[in-house]
């Protein structure tokens, strides 16, 4: 068996860091971690970092900086983060959640499929606080997790061709809420109206690998006053 993590160079300008070959409670914290660090390098000599469940894809500046100097910079950050020493330091954010019908398509059916009230459901969805695995799909999707037992379930046989902005949603061991308007095939539970991808900031989205979501459910009122639309 292959010993982790492993750096692979993947071509000229990247390398991509393998941190283990399964899932992980203490993967986000760790990779985390070692973000943190390479973003305390020069600046533009790290030009994208590409955080997975389970890697970080590296790419670097090569008028700055050799491939060979690059691998001896992640190994000595890597021999300097420790998985099991992590804690997260992530931060804690808040998502307002309009939990309905009108809103999240598929709230009824997933409350019958697993036996509970719709309320019942709204606090299962929404009284943990979900860690964010990875960031991917499309800008500012972050995958979130892990669900109540209750609530993991897959994805639907039959994918929408378009699932409206701000959905929230939940697919297997995991939730999401959807920046953009895409087709998808997750199970829809509300809509919130936080804007989670605004390409003006530093950083675009609210969140990074390691931060806490939590999600607080609104009412309708409060939904269409802070923006939502239906």
């Amino acid at each position: 068996m292959s010993e982790f993590p492993q750096i692979n160079q993947v071509n000229e300008n990247s390398f991509i860091i393998y941190f283990t070959d399964d899932f992980d409670i203490q993967m986000p914290a760790y990779i985390a971690s070692v973000i943190h660090q390479i973003d305390t390098w020069p600046v533009n000599m790290i030009t994208d970092l590409t955080p997975s469940y389970t890697s970080l894809l590296v790419t670097f500046n090569v008028l700055l900086i050799s491939s060979d100097k690059i691998r001896q910079k992640l190994s000595k950050v890597i021999h300097n983060t420790a998985c099991k020493d992590i804690k997260s330091r992530g931060k804690l954010v808040e998502i307002p959640v309009y939990y309905s019908p009108e809103s999240g398509l598929d709230l009824i059916d997933t409350a019958e499929l697993i036996g509970v009230t719709v309320d019942e459901l709204v606090a299962l969805h929404s009284e943990p606080e979900y860690l964010v695995f990875a960031l991917g799909f499309m800008p500012g999707f972050a995958f979130m997790g892990i669900l109540n037992n209750k609530l993991i379930l897959p994805r639907l046989s039959t994918p929408r061709t378009r699932v409206p902005a701000g959905s929230v949603a939940i697919a297997e061991k995991q939730t999401a809420v959807y920046p953009e308007p895409t087709p998808g095939g997750w199970r829809l539970l509300g809509k919130s109206p936080a804007k989670l991808f605004d390409q003006a900031k530093n950083p675009p989205q609210p969140y990074r690998i390691g931060d806490r979501v939590k999600f607080r459910p609104i009412s309708k009122q409060q939904y269409l006053r802070l923006g939502g639309q239906l």
